[in-house]
C-alpha cells in the first residue's frame, strides 16, 4: 500500500470516527459535563505533561549514538517542533523532521537518528504494553482491547528480537547486508554498506555489553518509566476533574491504548481515532458514553494544546546554529 493510500486511508478512519462519535454523543449533557468538570486538576495536568517531553528529550539525548552529543535543550527543541509536525501534518511526519534537524545541526547522522527514534519507539511500546497487562489484572478487559494487545506484543517480540540479533551479532548483519547489496544492487553497495554500519553502531549503544551501556540502556529505560508515568498521571488529573473513579488505573489503560493506538493511520493529530481508542478504554469502568467522550477530549486538548503551545515558542525563538555553522562563524571572527 502506498503512502498516498495510507493517508487517505487515515483520514478515512478519523472521519468515520468523528461521525460516529458526534451521531451517537448527548451534546447537552457532553457540554454540561464539561461545565461540571473541577478546573485546577486540569490546569495541574499540564506542568506534568512539560516534564514528560523533557524526560524523553533527556532519553532521547541518551539513545543517539552521535558524538559529540548535541545539547539536551536542543534536542528537546527538536523533539516539540517534531510533536508540532504530528499535529499539523498526517503520517507521523514529525519523527522525519526530528532526524532532519538533527543531520542539519550535526553535519551527519541520519541513520542514527532515525535508528535512535526507532529505539525510542520500541521502549515506548514496551513500556506501554507493561501499563497495559498490569491493569489487565485488576479489571476485565473488552475483547476489542486484549487482541490488539496481544497483536502489539507480538510484534514487540520480534523487534527486540531483531535488535538482540544485531547488536549481539553484527558480523552476521553486515555479512547479510553486504550479500544482498553485492547481488541486488552493486552501484549502491558502498552507501548501503556505510548506512548499515552506522544502523549496527546505533543499536549498540543500547546493547548492555560493558558497565557504560548498560547504565546508558538502565538510565533511559528508567527516563522512559518517568517519563510515561508523569504522563499517566497528568491523565489521571484529567480523569478526576471529571469524577471519573479509579481515575489512576484508568488513566494507565487510556494511556496505553491511545498511544499504541496512534499505530492506525489516521488524520493530524489522531482527530477522531485517539477519541475513539479513549472511549473505549474508558469502557471496562462503565462510564457513561457522553462523560467518557467528554473525558478524552479534554486529555487530547491537554495533550495537543502543550504540543502545540510550545512547538510554536520554539518557532518563535527561531531555529539553533548547526554545528557547521556556529564553526564556520568562528572561523570568520578569527580571519
Amino acid at each position: 500500500m502506498s503512502r498516498q493510500s495510507v493517508r487517505i486511508l487515515g483520514f478515512g478512519l478519523s472521519i468515520v470516527c468523528v461521525a460516529m462519535l458526534a451521531l451517537r454523543v448527548d451534546w447537552p449533557r457532553f457540554i454540561g459535563d464539561f461545565s461540571g468538570a473541577a478546573w485546577r486538576p486540569l490546569a495541574a495536568a499540564i506542568p506534568l505533561v512539560i516534564l514528560t517531553y523533557a524526560l524523553f528529550a533527556l532519553r532521547w539525548r541518551l539513545l543517539l549514538s552521535i558524538e559529540p552529543k548535541p545539547p539536551a535543550m536542543q534536542l528537546f527543541r527538536y523533539l516539540m517542533l517534531g510533536y508540532l509536525a504530528n499535529v499539523a501534518l498526517p503520517m507521523r511526519a514529525g519523527d522525519g523532521l526530528r532526524v532532519v534537524l538533527l543531520r542539519r545541526a550535526c553535519g551527519h547522522g541520519i541513520t542514527r537518528a532515525a535508528s535512535s527514534i526507532g529505539l525510542e519507539r520500541l521502549l515506548d511500546v514496551l513500556t506501554l504494553l507493561a501499563m497495559a497487562f498490569t491493569v489487565a489484572l485488576y479489571a476485565d478487559l473488552p475483547s476489542t482491547i486484549l487482541v490488539g494487545l496481544r497483536a502489539a506484543s507480538i510484534v514487540a517480540i520480534v523487534a527486540v528480537g531483531a535488535v538482540i540479533t544485531l547488536a549481539a551479532r553484527p558480523q552476521i548483519a553486515m555479512a547479510v547486508t553486504t550479500g544482498i547489496s553485492r547481488r541486488f544492487a552493486p552501484r549502491l553497495h558502498d552507501p548501503l554498506i556505510s548506512q548499515a554500519r552506522h544502523f549496527v553502531d546505533a543499536i549498540g549503544v543500547v546493547f548492555p555489553r560493558d558497565r557504560h551501556a548498560a547504565r546508558r540502556t538502565s538510565a533511559a529505560i528508567a527516563l522512559g518509566l518517568a517519563g510515561w508515568s508523569s504522563y499517566a498521571l497528568a491523565m489521571a488529573l484529567c480523569l478526576a476533574s471529571f469524577g471519573v473513579q479509579p481515575s489512576i488505573v484508568a488513566a494507565l489503560l487510556l494511556v496505553a491504548v491511545t498511544n499504541l493506538g496512534a499505530a492506525v493511520p489516521s488524520s493530524p493529530a489522531s482527530i477522531g481515532v485517539y477519541h475513539a481508542l479513549g472511549v473505549l478504554a474508558l469502557s471496562p469502568w462503565h462510564v457513561r458514553f457522553d462523560l467518557a467522550l467528554a473525558v478524552v477530549t479534554a486529555t487530547h486538548a491537554v495533550t495537543v494544546g502543550v504540543q502545540v503551545v510550545l512547538g510554536m515558542l520554539v518557532l518563535a525563538l527561531g531555529r539553533p546554529q548547526s554545528r557547521t555553522a556556529r564553526a564556520s562563524a568562528v572561523s570568520n571572527g578569527r580571519s
